[in-house]
């Protein structure tokens, strides 16, 4: 059979199976780039025929197969250049691909058709906040939230950026007017209850309460509603209900992970690949080029935010956030059981050294990376690399806990949503820093979160003399973060430092009592480290 009898069997599989059609339309494109006929026979599929297609290649990338997903939208993609739905399926399959230019390529050429298309727009906005295009990524969110102004996830992002940003009035205002329509997203509320206090607003409480039980939902906007309807009974004065939704809240996010099983086998895991690295340390000299780095790590929610955006206020530091680098690169140079030798090492210095050229800029002398997690993988960092130290943020672990108790976070930290995968994490953190001190005792250092909000200037001093930084004002007396800050803390590092956060758990010491019993051990040495270590320091 010719070429022109497979466009005729395309076309009788085109009125059968829209799917069947267009992988025979693909084959010939295949054989016969440049064929007019199958184009055409493709550019005159309707919606619904095209729908079908996508529907199908969405299936497919549920599944995992991303490339036959992305294979049978190609016909599409030459027919169609202007469909965004067509252009939005693409982008998924090849961000799932780890092609993102190729994916932002999709979105440019939908957007290119259709410059106001909501949709695209959002997605775009992802991709520049994804390649650290941030002031690009607001103004593209900014635009996608005034077409569409009552969407959940750009609205989200917008706030979010917002917020981190410095922007947060705008943020407030259109998820205000949002929630003013008859039936706002659940993802709108839950983002709105991170920008206000319901003090201010008892009539929102009451609409948000009245919605949290509405039937229908799904267990993610149920999840959503229930934990800015915990935060709106904590403005209001009411922990009972509070903590009631909030169980509920944490209850549907763990049906849908697992934060006792695979992150406790995965944090043994890390904690064996620590005990798998050389006797020797350092294997080469610090390359003249390199800044010094800092890696700032604890529990999430213990003050690493705060302590990193005080040492960026210095001129000669730059603070590049939450960084993936390390978290990433050791457990994919590591392997199985890899022992770790000087080709390991050298891996790994490279790829860090490399990741933050790529991300600093400027020449700065500090570079500081905030990422809790690393404390599982700075041990690596501090062996491959003689320029990096580590420094420990330590708060009260009762008060720790609670924080993340309740908080849901938009990425990972899935242990959060369970007290026994909180009680976990916590008891491994300390596992691992104290690992790291026990190794390399003169380059761990330890800060104390109460210390620092109670007496801040001799706090910050003691820091700054540990990393041979000069005394600035700026740091000595910081009064609020500036500049972008895109973490769980954003909202309140900008109000500078406050004393009493670490309190506050005691007022709801009958609802955490697991938090509190299985802290027990972990609160008196706590009590030991703010009351007797200099900060900066360690035991040996």
């Amino acid at each position: 059979m010719g070429v022109q009898g497979d466009i005729l069997k395309a076309r009788r599989l085109l009125q059968d199976s829209s799917t069947q059609g267009i992988i025979a339309c693909l084959a010939i494109m295949q054989r016969y780039p440049r064929n007019p006929s199958v184009r055409a026979l493709v550019a005159k599929m309707d919606a619904t025929a095209r729908a079908a297609v996508i529907a199908d290649a969405e299936r497919l990338l549920d599944h995992g197969a991303a490339g036959q997903a992305l294979a049978i939208l190609t016909p599409l993609v030459l027919g169609h250049p202007a469909d965004p739905a067509i252009a939005k399926a693409e982008h998924d399959c090849l961000v799932k691909l780890g092609r993102t230019a190729e994916a932002r390529a999709a979105i440019l050429r939908g957007l290119a058709a259709q410059p106001d298309q909501p949709m695209l727009l959002g997605l775009l906005g992802y991709l520049q906040y994804e390649a650290g295009e941030l002031p690009e990524a607001l103004d593209t969110f900014r635009t996608a939230a005034r077409l569409a102004p009552t969407h959940g996830t750009i609205l989200a992002y917008f706030s979010m950026l917002a917020q981190g940003m410095g922007e947060a009035d705008q943020a407030v205002e259109r998820l205000l007017r949002a929630v003013a329509t008859s039936q706002p997203e659940p993802l709108v509320w839950y983002a709105l209850s991170g920008h206000i206090n319901f003090r201010d607003h008892p009539e929102l409480a009451d609409r948000l309460r009245a919605r949290v039980d509405r039937p229908g939902d799904s267990d993610t906007a149920r999840e959503l509603l229930c934990f800015a309807a915990s935060k709106a009974a904590f403005d209001l004065g009411d922990p009972e209900q509070a903590f009631a939704y909030l169980d509920r809240a944490n209850a549907l996010h763990v049906d849908t992970c697992d934060p006792d099983g695979a992150r406790h086998a995965a944090r043994q895991e890390d904690l064996r690949r620590m005990e798998r690295l050389p006797a020797s340390a350092v294997l080469h000299d610090r390359p003249a080029d390199t800044p010094e780095i800092l890696l700032v790590i604890g529990m999430p929610r213990s003050g690493t935010t705060l302590i990193e955006r005080i040492l960026s206020a210095h001129p000669e530091v730059q603070g590049l956030g939450e960084q993936p680098t390390l978290m990433q690169a050791v457990p994919a140079i590591d392997g199985t059981g890899t022992i770790w030798g000087e080709a390991e090492l050298t891996r790994l210095a490279d790829l860090y050294r490399d990741a933050i050229r790529s991300r600093a800029t400027g020449n700065p002398r500090f570079i500081v990376d905030k990422m809790p997690c690393n404390a599982f993988f700075a041990a690596h960092a501090l062996a491959a690399m003689p320029e990096v130290k580590v420094l420990h943020m330590q708060r009260h672990p009762v008060a720790t806990a609670l924080s993340n108790w309740r908080l849901r976070y938009t990425v990972a930290n899935d242990f959060a949503y369970s007290m026994d995968g909180i009680l976990s994490e916590s008891r491994m953190t300390v596992q691992a820093v104290d690992m790291l001190a026990a190794r390399f005792p003169d380059r761990v250092g330890r800060v104390v979160y109460e210390r620092l909000t109670e007496s801040p200037e001799p706090e910050i001093a003691a820091l700054l003399d540990w990393l041979d930084l000069s005394h600035e004002d700026s740091c000595l007396r910081f009064s609020g973060a500036k500049g972008v800050v895109l973490t769980a803390s954003a909202r309140q590092v900008r109000k500078g430092i406050y004393t009493g956060s670490s309190e506050a758990w005691r007022r709801y010491a009958h609802r955490i009592a697991p938090l509190i019993d299985g802290l027990s051990d972990l609160s008196q040495d706590h009590a030991a480290a703010r009351s007797a270590l200099p900060l900066g320091t360690r035991p040996a």
